[in-house]
């Protein structure tokens, strides 16, 4: 029979195994079964840490190992974010091109409209939402021209 933190220890990898693959958090809504498996444990995960959760609270140990396998797991909006601007950049440099939101590629047209997102918040920064001087700086460091100063921008 196997153990609690054997279990906990499977699920942790196989969530990091998913971000890896796919470069996204799982999602709750999702069709397969196992990706909405993963995004409910990840989400009691947080729950035990911020102490919301009516079960046990993550041991120091659990908590270290999140913040080694998956850093900046404590603000998934953060993580989220962090990996979608990972992805355009892999794909920038993968093709040389901007994603588009009207790809065929359903992962592309997503990555498009992430970036086309980015694009409005930063054009309204006083827009309600979670823009901040951070993400530009951040976008600037890791996508150079992704507000639209290279020439070579694909139309949204």
């Amino acid at each position: 029979m196997r153990s609690v933190p054997d279990a906990w220890t499977d699920s942790l990898e196989a969530l990091v195994r998913f971000v890896a693959e796919r470069g996204r958090l799982p999602s709750s809504s999702a069709g397969a079964d196992a990706e909405r498996a993963l995004a409910w444990w990840f989400a009691r995960q947080r729950k035990r840490w911020t102490g919301s959760f009516a079960g046990r609270a993550l041991t120091e140990d659990q908590v270290r190992r999140l913040d080694d396998a998956l850093p900046g797991w404590r603000d998934p909006h953060m993580m989220r974010w962090n990996l979608n601007a990972r992805a355009v950049a892999a794909y920038r440099a993968a093709t040389g091109a901007w994603p588009s939101k009207r790809a065929a590629d359903p992962e592309t047209a997503r990555l498009g409209r992430w970036l086309h997102d980015q694009r409005a918040a930063a054009a309204d920064p006083d827009r309600p939402g979670r823009w901040s001087t951070e993400r530009h700086a951040a976008l600037d460091r890791l996508l150079p021209g992704w507000d639209g100063t290279v020439a070579d921008r694909e139309e949204d």
